[in-house]
């Protein structure tokens, strides 16, 4: 009688179109409405195998796999999907889904571009705690690698640390005070031997504390227009000079040259006798947390700058091109407190005094002989 009633109640449904289960109000819009507060809906439950073995599905066939992707699955025409309950797609090429999330990962199989267009792309560190790097590994040591605490790129292998000096101060020739910030560093991990090209043939590498430079001339872009070392126009400004240079030759190139009159006084004979050559010790130098002592400091031999103010001007580095703000053209300034000895400044003069002295021996000689 039971199974009378429900093929009784199924065709009266059916004359409507719809099928209510645990319902005597299917909605309109359904052909099958089921409710219940303590069960669900059952659908076939197959394994792997089985799904695919299924023999010509059709189009929106539902079942629930329990096997390597458990979940639901549907058959969409041509292939069987997942509603994404837990499987790993592997797109390849450097890509693949997981759990409905596309990730980065895995192997480039083919050659990739990514054409930005007008737009930008950004790898941005993340926000306190600690912060993730990006890696470049080469063949046989990390090409580049990132410290993003500290804002700092390094390339070649090294240990990515930022130098010491960092955040330290510093004025430049003008005085303006500067705060050191490093933001990219060259280091393979040892003390030596790093290298940078630059062009195709030109490089630099660093030693024991010194550094290298492989290339045919080293120039400033335009004529007279860079110093080698500076010092500054301020009595309290700093002053770097370089210790010792080795060369082969000085070159010392003209200006435009300007006719003498003959009866404009020249500088010879009468200020070189005014010089006072002296004996100094050269300068005390901090190494390390020390001074140097004074055996450490050489002697040298000069003139007193304020005899060569008086007597050969010409010959004290006075005054100089500065670039007191980047960007800005240079302007003259007067050295407040002159150190400079140009000596080949002097040559002209101890020439002129030679032969002013060859005259005068000349003279005595031929009063001698009369």
């Amino acid at each position: 009688m039971k199974n009378v009633f429900f093929f009784i109640s199924i065709c009266c449904f059916s004359a409507h179109s719809q099928v209510g289960i645990g319902t005597t109000t299917p909605d309109s819009s359904s052909i099958l409405h089921l409710e219940s507060s303590d069960s669900g809906f059952l659908v076939p439950r197959l394994t792997e195998l089985e799904k695919n073995s299924i023999a010509s599905p059709a189009v929106g066939l539902l079942i629930y796999q329990i096997n390597n992707g458990n979940g639901f699955w549907y058959y969409d025409g041509s292939v069987w999907r997942s509603f994404l309950g837990g499987e790993i797609y592997v797109f390849e090429n450097g890509l693949y889904e997981e759990s409905g999330i596309v990730k980065l990962g895995g192997v480039l199989i083919e050659d990739t571009e990514i054409n930005l267009d007008d737009n930008d792309l950004t790898i941005a560190a993340g926000m306190g705690g600690y912060l993730g790097n990006l890696f470049i590994e080469g063949s046989s040591r990390t090409v580049l690698e990132t410290n993003l605490e500290d804002d700092y790129v390094s390339f070649g292998g090294g240990y990515p640390g930022v130098d010491g000096d960092d955040g330290t101060t510093f004025n430049d020739s003008g005085n303006a005070t500067y705060t050191k910030d490093f933001i990219a560093g060259f280091y393979k991990g040892e003390s030596g031997g790093s290298a940078i090209g630059l062009g195709s043939i030109e490089y630099m590498v660093d030693g024991t504390s010194e550094l290298f430079l492989d290339l045919s001339a080293l120039s400033p872009m335009e004529n007279l227009e860079a110093d080698l070392g500076a010092g500054s126009p301020y009595q309290s400004g700093p002053v770097r000079n370089w210790d010792d240079v080795y060369a082969e030759d000085f070159v010392a190139t003209s200006g435009e040259i300007y006719n003498i009159a003959a009866d404009e006084e020249q500088r010879g004979l009468k200020e070189i006798m005014q010089l006072k050559p002296i004996v100094y010790r050269e300068a005390e130098r901090e190494i390390g947390g020390r001074v140097s002592t004074i055996d450490e400091r050489d002697l040298r031999l000069g003139f007193l700058i304020d005899d060569l103010l008086d007597f050969i001007p010409e010959a004290v580095k006075t005054s100089d091109w500065y670039v007191l703000k980047e960007g800005e053209v240079p302007v003259k300034k007067t050295i407040e407190n002159p150190t400079g000895i140009m000596y080949n400044q002097i040559i002209p003069v101890l020439v002129n005094a030679i032969q002013e002295q060859q005259k005068q021996i000349d003279a005595l000689k031929e009063r001698s002989r009369q």
